[in-house]
């Protein structure tokens, strides 16, 4: 496993952190105020490496297209379509969709970037997908998968899209110039700028009713931080289409810590199990053969 692989899994790892902090905070903050609240905590941490390294300096117009670009697409686009498609469909069909991310990024990786991912990046990216998909779907639900196919699941689809393109263009910033904290800077401020524009569209509010909540989003968003730059340094040294899909590997992770930190003890069930060995084969197809 080369370190953009080892970064890429690891940002999995506090990815997982992360949702366990705001699912803590979300029980009384409104999910716009949480998504604002992040995205300000990310492109601070971005911002102040940038003045610190005094890396502003060196960045050039196209660099930050390409930044601003990834900010539109992921942090804002794609932010907004998953809290419509949550409205829309529900959480879990939402998230289950949102997992076929990695299938986009290989796709678009291949065109637009020229990178060759070979048959063991394609076959554990598949296994990965599918065990997030298992392990996203509740079978024992009164809801029906046909009942998903209704005008909202065109906002989850869209989501997955934007959370594809933003790391193909981060990647295509990175070609440009190797500053990738300016990534995080821009790209997050930019996606909360969007989402300030387009906040009449959520017809949600941005509200908490219990203030300690903050202080579990703002941890969220340091997880986030931490996760983002693991992540964004990984697209820089390795191709998009084998650390995006080590990415997605949160799910697993966020079940063990659910467990170990919510003290939220989960059924060993055979969807579990078959959930957990895919990602991991997933892992070992991309990382190791």
């Amino acid at each position: 496993m080369g370190i953009g692989e080892l970064m890429a899994a690891s940002s999995a790892i506090i990815a997982a952190l992360a949702h366990i902090s705001i699912r803590q905070g979300m029980r009384t903050a409104s999910p716009l105020l949480a998504a604002l609240i992040v995205n300000t905590v990310v492109s601070t941490g971005g911002l102040t490496v940038c003045f610190y390294q005094d890396s502003f300096s060196e960045l050039s117009l196209k660099t930050v297209i390409w930044f601003v670009a990834m900010g539109i697409a992921g942090p804002g686009f794609g932010r907004i379509m998953r809290l419509i498609g949550i409205n829309k469909v529900g959480l879990n069909p939402s998230v289950t969709i949102s997992a076929i991310t990695p299938f986009w990024v290989t796709f678009i990786a291949i065109f637009i970037l020229r990178e060759n991912p070979t048959f063991w990046d394609i076959l554990g990216t598949i296994s990965i997908v599918s065990g997030v998909i298992i392990l996203s779907v509740r079978f024992n639900s009164t809801k029906k998968i046909s009942d998903w196919f209704q005008k909202g699941v065109i906002f989850p689809i869209l989501a997955s899209i934007a959370y594809a393109l933003a790391p193909v263009f981060a990647k295509l910033a990175l070609n440009e110039q190797k500053i990738p904290m300016a990534g995080l800077g821009i790209g997050f401020l930019v996606g909360n700028i969007f989402l300030l524009l387009c906040s009449p569209i959520l017809k949600q509010n941005v509200s908490v009713r219990n203030r300690p909540d903050i202080g579990w989003i703002l941890l969220s968003g340091i997880f986030n931080f931490c996760s983002s730059s693991l992540l964004i340094n990984a697209i820089m040294i390795s191709p998009v289409s084998i650390a995006i899909p080590l990415s997605r590997t949160a799910p697993i992770w966020l079940l063990i810590f659910s467990y170990l930190f919510l003290w939220k003890l989960e059924k060993i069930t055979k969807q579990i199990v078959m959930a957990t060995v895919l990602i991991v084969l997933g892992g070992i197809f991309i990382t190791t053969l």
